[in-house]
C-alpha cells in the first residue's frame, strides 16, 4: 500500500497524535517512515550569520521532539529516520518529499 510515510513535525499535540497514527500505519504496512521537523527562517535573512543562528535555534527546539519520535518508533519495533530542515516549512517540506520519492 504505503512505500514511504512522512510525517510533519512541529512538537503540537496534534503533530503527536499524527506520529502515532503515522507509526500504526507504517507498523501495518512496512513502510519506510519519515518525521520532518522545520524551523522557519525568513526569506530574506540579513546575515549568513543568522541562518547559522536558526540552525542552533532548530537543534535545540526540536531535538526533544525528533528522540521522542525515535524512541516511539523502537518501542513499536519500527525503524524511523529523522530530518531537520532550516527554511520555510511548506516549501521546504514539498521539496523533501520530492527527494524522498
Amino acid at each position: 500500500m504505503f512505500k514511504i510515510i512522512l510525517q510533519a513535525h512541529d512538537g503540537s499535540a496534534g503533530a503527536e497524535k499524527a506520529l502515532m497514527l503515522a507509526l500504526d500505519l507504517a507498523k501495518q504496512t512496512g513502510a519506510a517512515l519519515h518525521v520532518v521537523c522545520v524551523e522557519e527562517i525568513s526569506e530574506f535573512p540579513e546575515t549568513i550569520g543568522e541562518v547559522k543562528n536558526e540552525k542552533r535555534l532548530a537543534d535545540r527546539r526540536y531535538r526533544a521532539v525528533l528522540r521522542q519520535a525515535e524512541k516511539l518508533a523502537e518501542e513499536k519495533g519500527i525503524k524511523v529516520e529523522t530530518h531537520l530542515l532550516v527554511g520555510h516549512p511548506v516549501r521546504d517540506i514539498i521539496i523533501f518529499t520530492e527527494q524522498l520519492k
